[in-house]
Order: C-alpha cells, then sequence, then structure tokens
C-alpha cells in the first residue's frame, strides 16, 4: 500500500470525514475533469452511466468520486466508486462519515461488496448477474448462436443493412414506438440503465439497421475503460422495431461485436440482469437471507410488472461470462432503499 493511502486511510479511521474541507454534496470536479477519473478508472459496466442527469457526486480530490441520487429519504449509490481499487476503503469511509441519511449501494461487483461487508459491516445480497462476453472467444459459429445466423439472415433478406453511424437517426420516433411494446410503457427506465439522453457522449457507438434508407432500430454502446483505453463496451440503450421476428437487436450485435472484435477490444459488458442469481457464497460477504427470499419472491410474481426472465434469457443467447452484482445496506431489509432506487428508474 503506498504511502499516501496509509495516510488517508489512518486519518479517516481517527475522525471519518476529516480528510475534506466541505460538507456532503459538495462538488468539486468539473464534468471535463470527472470524465477524466472515468477514462482511468471507469472499468464498470456502469460507470459511464454515472454521467446521466440528476445524478449528485461526492467528489475526493487526488482520488475519485461516488455517484449518487436522494429520493424518499435515501441516498442511493450507483456502482463501484470511479477511483483506483486501491482507494476505494478511503473515499466509501470519508463518503459513509460525511452522510446524514441512510445510504444503500447499487450494483456493485463482489470485491466491492467484499469490502461493503467486512470493513464497513453492511448486507450484501446478490442482486443479479451481468453478461460478459469474452471477445476473442467470440463466434457465430455452433448449434447455440444459430439465433444471430438466423437473424443476420432476415435482415438480409428484408435488405436491411446494418452499420455504424456516428449521429443520431430519428431515435425519438424509433424509442417511442419501442417503449409502447413494454410493460413499463409510460416512461423510460432511467438510473440503473442510464437514460437515452445523456450530458456526455464521447466514445458512445451508435450501430443502426436502416430499411429503404429509414432505420428500423440501433443499439447504442458506452465505452468500458482502463488506463485511458476503451478495453470494452456495454450495450446501454437499444430500440428495434417489434415486426422483426428474430429480434433484429441479434442482427445488429453480432455486426457490432465482429467489428469491436477487429479492432482488438476486450469485452462487451451486456449489463445487469436483474433477479437472475445464482446464489453461489463468496468469502467475506455477509447476505440478507430475508433480501434473498423477498428477490425470490419479486422475481417469481412480478413478471407481469418487469420483464426479468425476458432480459436474462436474451442475455444468455449470447453464451458469456455471468458474473455476480451486489447490493448493500446497513439494513437487513431495505424496503425504503429499494422504494428510492424502484423511483429513481422510474419503475413506480
Amino acid at each position: 500500500m503506498n504511502t499516501l493511502l496509509e495516510h488517508r486511510l489512518k486519518t479517516s479511521s481517527i475522525t471519518p470525514g476529516a480528510y475534506l474541507p466541505a460538507t456532503l454534496g459538495h462538488e468539486f470536479f468539473s464534468n471535463n475533469e470527472r470524465i477524466e477519473w472515468i477514462t482511468k478508472y471507469g472499468s464498470h459496466c456502469m460507470s459511464f452511466s454515472t454521467m446521466q442527469p440528476d445524478m449528485c457526486f461526492f467528489d475526493v480530490p487526488e482520488v475519485g468520486f461516488i455517484a449518487y441520487q436522494d429520493c424518499l429519504g435515501e441516498r442511493v449509490v450507483l456502482s463501484n466508486p470511479i477511483c483506483a481499487p486501491e482507494d476505494f476503503a478511503f473515499i466509501i469511509e470519508q463518503f459513509l462519515g460525511m452522510s446524514r441519511k441512510p445510504v444503500s449501494f447499487i450494483q456493485v461487483t463482489p470485491d466491492v461488496a467484499q469490502l461493503l461487508s467486512s470493513k464497513f459491516s453492511m448486507y450484501c445480497t446478490e442482486f443479479g448477474q451481468e453478461t460478459v462476453i469474452y471477445l476473442k472467444d467470440w463466434t457465430l459459429k455452433g448449434k447455440k448462436k444459430q439465433i444471430f445466423r438466423t437473424a443476420l439472415n432476415q435482415a438480409k433478406k428484408l435488405d436491411i443493412a446494418i452499420m455504424e453511424t456516428f449521429t443520431n437517426h430519428n431515435d425519438d420516433r424509433i424509442s417511442d414506438t419501442w417503449l409502447n411494446t413494454r410493460r413499463c410503457k409510460q416512461k423510460e427506465i432511467r438510473f440503473l440503465i442510464r437514460p437515452k439522453d445523456i450530458n456526455h457522449s464521447q466514445g458512445v457507438r451508435r450501430f443502426y439497421g436502416f430499411k429503404d434508407m429509414q432505420p428500423v432500430g440501433f443499439v447504442h454502446f458506452d465505452p468500458i475503460y482502463r488506463n485511458n483505453q476503451i478495453i470494452g463496451y456495454v450495450p446501454n440503450i437499444s430500440r428495434a422495431n417489434q415486426l422483426f421476428k428474430q429480434g433484429l437487436f441479434y442482427a445488429i450485435m453480432a455486426v457490432a461485436l465482429e467489428q469491436f472484435q477487429s479492432e482488438g477490444i476486450e469485452l462487451v459488458n451486456l449489463g445487469l440482469s436483474p433477479l437472475s442469481i445464482q446464489n453461489n457464497p463468496q468469502p467475506r460477504i455477509v447476505s440478507s437471507r430475508p433480501l434473498e427470499k423477498m428477490f425470490k419472491l419479486t422475481a417469481r410474481f412480478g413478471q407481469k410488472y418487469y420483464n426479468f426472465d425476458g432480459i436474462q434469457f436474451t442475455k444468455s443467447r449470447f453464451r458469456g461470462e455471468e458474473q455476480p452484482t451486489y447490493v448493500a445496506s446497513h439494513k437487513v431489509i431495505p424496503l425504503k432503499a429499494f422504494a428510492a432506487c424502484f423511483k429513481l428508474s422510474q419503475v413506480i
């Protein structure tokens, strides 16, 4: 551990929050400075989404930041802190020490969950799976990838041209039509999925399907960074004409994955499948058993409100590697925190 971090941890363990000369919520960084932190340490699939509208930031000079929103008297943190992994403990301790509201973390990786559990005595419960495709192993061959080949063949038969473009193409019309087919028709999901319009779009890749020069579907990919290099993408925004029988999404994804593979991109993270839970115990993580049961019941009986099974099934067809993601809270059953999260996401 470096000397500077030792000093930080020693200071914060004596007087929580002492390192910061300001109150929680003071934002030191400009948007450009925050983007610099993301390009250096934004390896989480939701790192780029922290730049969506209405987010609040807990900035620590020379360390990084935490993105969160307040709702219903709760403070909900989105994803891992944006900083070096060796600084996770320090920035989380500062954040918790300065907060005057109950804090929950949502969609954090196992290493952060272990830290929150062992050092900060939080219950960390598996919330779903992220599906990661390592492109060096990606191929369209094999029986299990037939859906992609069929989708590509159908696109060709229907004279749908799939290509990358660098501007938006009547996205609102496609989105409005697509949203009318969803179980949550009234509003676009936010927070856990970034909205279509975002404050910063540098590095976003856009792939469209065109029929007679008109767009009929698209997938927008957000960058994933490590050490100032793009190492992957996450398809955060996808819309498509539902009349395409085999799923235009699969055809667009196949073209995009092939393009990224040719560029030497390391991975594509398909993002969260909420409540797709494997229940694999992790060392040094204390889970909430009542919350686990609640998640199982929600996944079983909540399908008419949110298509949990459909999302997981779509992502499973890519045959990627499933990695668990967690929620964390000091409460065994953080009902108010989840109500806040659903409200922020516009599910309720």
